[in-house]
């Protein structure tokens, strides 16, 4: 009787209970608090030096003051931008822009109307209501794996969509045999029970940073139409593919916009396309998305009622719109990007291949996945770095690995997070400004107790030196 008086206390205490979705969310709340806690103490030169340098999370800051002076010099307010403004779907002003801006980069088959779009405060949240409205609570969303781990908030959190994960070797991603491990991994969704009503695909893709050649695309396209799914095809990393030494001539970016798909007997209402303002256009924090569909009525008009609730604000309608309607300026910046991640790319590159960790070449994007695997396996030197058994698996060494590096104040995302298949890989960004990656580096390298990559030449032995 006591005890169930304390437990009546605590609840009284608590005040009133939350709702089903609400308590579910607790725990899940516990570990973005977390991660809340770690953005607040970001590493800032002057401002916090001993703040955490985060390597791990997709973003490219190396046009930073460029575009802060250009939007300082382009911001122009109206007395109309102080309204709701003149549409919900997203202004005129801004879907008219890039409406133009998708026919004049994306190589529609057809071109694309202001009709065809909804604009969005970001692509989470605008992912979150396209597979709500294609798919329902239980059901199945297909994707390859590694993926991008925000697919999972997106589909999840809100919606309980299920994230089918279908594990595919790296060296076949961007095959037709990627396609197959698809196929069999829905046929087998559907034995156990679970209905898959759409397929993602990120292209470029995250977290590989490999662009999908026009074949497999349409392969993903015809595997839909023989199922009846909807294709999504996340492509916010559209114009940021570059050559490196590692990849000389990428293949040009190819949107699933430029498919004729009623040629290939696929029905272009089932293929959509998301891109935003983040990656592109180095402007993660101005939270602008779009959800274009050329030939699905049904779901243009669904998603109008989820644009009530995202509405993108004046200030970055403005400068969107702004840039992207400044095509002198656009194109020149959109080379000078691509030049800067190259060389951002080699520079890390060059630090990876001096300490002997194999990587898979990227050449879109902001990151690359790296293979941990010949340190974590080096029990007798890094078991007790890591404070790990040698009976340890790879996974628990990979976790511990992660753990440490941030507890000396540097974060990339370790594989488990990507729903790689084998422990001991990490995805990498190397598109950040020069001296914070050095910093980040230099912890790396001291944490593991590697010599310095700083004091040697750049073109120092490629034998590794990590032992």
């Amino acid at each position: 009787m006591a005890d169930q008086a304390a437990i009546r206390d605590n609840e009284k205490r608590a005040g009133p209970p939350l709702s089903s979705y609400g308590r579910a969310q607790v725990e899940r709340g516990k570990l973005l608090l977390q991660m809340h806690k770690n953005m607040r103490n970001t590493y800032h030169p002057l401002h916090n030096p001993n703040g955490i340098v985060n390597i791990g999370v997709a973003e490219n800051t190396l046009m930073h003051e460029e575009l802060r002076e250009y939007f300082e010099q382009k911001f122009r307010l109206l007395p109309e931008d102080f309204t709701y403004g003149d549409g919900i779907t997203g202004t005129t002003r801004l879907t008219n822009a890039l409406s133009t801006f998708l026919n004049s980069y994306f190589g529609p088959h057809l071109p694309v109307s202001p009709d065809h779009l909804i604009m969005g405060t970001g692509l989470l949240p605008m992912m979150s209501h396209v597979t709500r409205a294609v798919a329902g609570r239980g059901e199945g969303i297909l994707l390859a794996a590694p993926y991008y781990p925000g697919f999972d908030d997106s589909l999840a959190i809100e919606n309980d969509i299920i994230p089918v994960g279908i594990s595919v070797p790296p060296s076949e991603m961007n095959t037709m045999a990627e396609l197959a491990y698809l196929e069999n991994g829905l046929l087998e969704s559907k034995s156990k029970g679970v209905v898959i009503r759409a397929v993602i695909v990120c292209n470029p893709h995250n977290p590989l940073g490999l662009r999908y050649s026009r074949n497999v695309l349409i392969g993903y396209a015809r595997l839909c139409e023989q199922y009846n799914l909807h294709l999504i095809c996340d492509e916010v990393y559209a114009l940021s593919v570059f050559p490196s030494r590692d990849v000389p001539q990428p293949q040009p970016f190819v949107s699933a916009l430029s498919l004729d798909l009623q040629a290939l007997g696929v029905n272009p209402s089932r293929v959509h396309i998301l891109y935003g303002m983040s990656k592109d256009f180095n402007a993660d924090g101005f939270r602008a998305g779009v959800f274009i569909s050329q030939s699905n009525l049904l779901l243009l008009r669904s998603l109008t009622v989820a644009a009530m609730f995202m509405s993108v604000a004046s200030p970055t309608d403005i400068l969107w719109s702004t840039l992207l309607t400044d095509k002198t300026y656009l194109a020149a910046f959109f080379g000078r990007n691509q030049a800067k991640l190259r060389e951002a790319y080699e520079y890390m590159t060059q630090w990876l291949t001096f300490h002997g960790l194999p990587y898979i070449p990227s050449c879109a994007g902001h990151f690359l996945m790296v293979d941990m695997r010949p340190v974590l396996s080096n029990c007798d030197r890094y078991a007790s770095i890591l404070s790990v058994g040698h009976e340890a698996t790879m996974r628990e060494k990979e976790t511990a690995l992660y753990n440490l590096l941030l507890a000396h104040k540097v974060t990339v995302v370790p594989g488990a997070v990507m729903h790689t298949a084998e422990g001991g890989w990490f995805r990498f960004t190397f598109s950040l400004r020069r001296e914070f990656t050095d910093v980040a580096l230099s912890r790396f390298e001291q944490v593991l107790g590697w010599r310095s990559w700083k004091e040697n030449p750049l073109t120092a032995s490629t034998e590794g030196t990590n032992g």
